[in-house]
């Protein structure tokens, strides 16, 4: 992997580790059942990486910027940011929820003593704090591991009860009015 492609999945750069960590399916597998027309797809990936799990419709891979691209429009984005600029990530994620008819979901640590997390997870239209460690898979090591902090998933979209309902046996699940 080049350097580009640092950016496109889970980092562990805060704990010794890398930025070379994706999404486990099981987490992908609740994220597709919020498509809105059943097609049990994700329409964009903002981090996309070659041999990435998330296969989105659309992906925006390096060198391309997935921070500089528009997500407005896009239908349901599943963001895995690099974690080593989670607040650029969490604060892209909100100026782009504005679209009613957009899904924006932001898979990051639950981090609630950080300034990036009051910045934006209040924001959210939901919030599933994940009950266990999520299980990253590190294509570098050819291996999963569970991340050593909390996780949670910010939700920005219109379908709150469909949230909770697919989130709420994998973690506690909030939703604001």
């Amino acid at each position: 992997m080049d350097k580009h492609d640092r950016q496109v999945v889970h980092s562990r750069k805060a704990t010794g580790g890398h930025d070379f960590w994706q999404t486990p399916e099981t987490v992908l597998a609740l994220v597709r059942q919020l498509h809105p027309r059943g097609y049990n797809k994700i329409d964009l990936d903002p981090c996309g990486g070659d041999g990435d799990s998330v296969q989105a419709i659309a992906s925006i891979k390096p060198p391309q910027d997935g921070l500089a691209a528009t997500w407005n429009g896009s239908g349901l984005v599943f963001v895995n940011p690099p974690y080593s600029n989670i607040r650029a990530w969490a604060r892209k994620a909100v100026e782009s929820r504005g679209n009613h008819q957009d899904q924006i979901i932001l898979l990051c640590p639950a981090r609630t003593d950080t300034r990036w997390w009051h910045e934006s997870a209040w924001t959210a239209s939901a919030i599933c704090f994940w009950k266990s460690q999520v299980k990253f898979y590190d294509p570098i090591e050819k291996k999963t591991g569970p991340a050593p902090f909390p996780s949670a998933l910010l939700y920005w979209g219109y379908q709150m009860a469909e949230f909770k309902r697919v989130f709420s046996g994998h973690g506690y699940t909030v939703v604001f009015p």
